[in-house]
């Protein structure tokens, strides 16, 4: 019997914040600079995930390398007054139910007498900047739970993660020599492409229920047939001869008969889905 997911408190609100600068990003005019940055900086990183299924997938890697949070902290703490970037961060810090044991401020029964001055001043303040240096300096472990509540959504995103996956597909073309040199044993000799890596089961469950146990090509409901396990087909959205790879990010599931029809030759999606009703 295979073990139960656990359930995770997800940051919504600051899950789609982030997930929303992480889409942004890749689609402005300036992003194939941004993204060739990423691939030279982390390509290292990158590269064994596309060799085999992790959970910290490609996407988690490309939303770490371009959201920081501490910057945003500081920004607010030069921008606007304390009160507000304590709320600001207090509200992120409860979202993602991160465990602070510091007594809070209360800037409503304060009074706000004494001017804050080389650690000195009114309750509140203190404890206001105290509250913000705890979190500065724990930054790494929000971050982590922020990113990955923003990945929650942006799986959902079937079109970004296959222009997504193209982008790394012309990385991996660009950079094959070196990825030839280096990871070798992980590729097909008779073509060159990645390995096909086994699926694993979280990787399908993951899959089959974004995607609502429907083949996305021919809308197939893949729930009623009788062995569901054997109805449907992982297919990977950038073809592995096409320079596609084993980032959980990059499947879909089909039915049998689409899976067959696209084979290698397309790199079709759709962000197709079944509403929760219709209009």
């Amino acid at each position: 019997m295979s073990k139960s997911k656990k359930y995770h408190n997800i940051a919504f609100s600051e899950g789609i914040a982030v997930a929303n600068f992480a889409v942004e990003v890749f689609y402005q005019k300036e992003s194939s600079e941004m993204f060739d940055m990423f691939w030279d900086d982390e390509k290292e990183n990158i590269l064994p995930k596309l060799i085999k299924t992790d959970k910290w997938t490609v996407i988690h890697q490309w939303i770490e390398y371009i959201y920081d949070l501490y910057e945003e902290i500081h920004q607010m703490e030069r921008n606007i007054e304390l009160e507000g970037t304590y709320y600001h961060v207090n509200k992120l810090v409860e979202e993602v139910q991160f465990p602070v044991e510091l007594e809070k401020p209360n800037f409503e029964s304060c009074d706000h007498s004494k001017e804050y001055v080389e650690g000195v001043g009114c309750e509140c303040t203190i404890k206001a900047i105290e509250y913000i240096d705890y979190i500065k300096n724990n930054v790494e472990q929000i971050v982590q739970l922020s990113i990955h509540s923003a990945f929650q959504i942006i799986f959902l995103n079937r079109k970004f993660l296959h222009d997504f996956h193209i982008k790394i597909s012309e990385k991996v073309k660009e950079d094959y020599e070196w990825i030839e040199e280096n990871y070798k044993e992980s590729l097909n000799s008779r073509n060159g492409s990645f390995k096909r890596c086994g699926f694993n089961e979280w990787v399908k469950r993951a899959v089959y229920h974004r995607d609502k146990g429907v083949c996305i090509m021919c809308r197939r409901h893949l729930t009623n047939e009788t062995n569901v396990e054997n109805s449907y087909a992982i297919d990977h959205i950038v073809p592995l001869n096409r320079m596609g790879n084993n980032d959980p990010t990059n499947f879909q599931i089909l039915c049998l008969t689409c899976n067959s029809s696209k084979g290698d030759r397309t790199t079709e999606t759709n962000n197709g889905t079944i509403p929760f009703w219709d209009l």
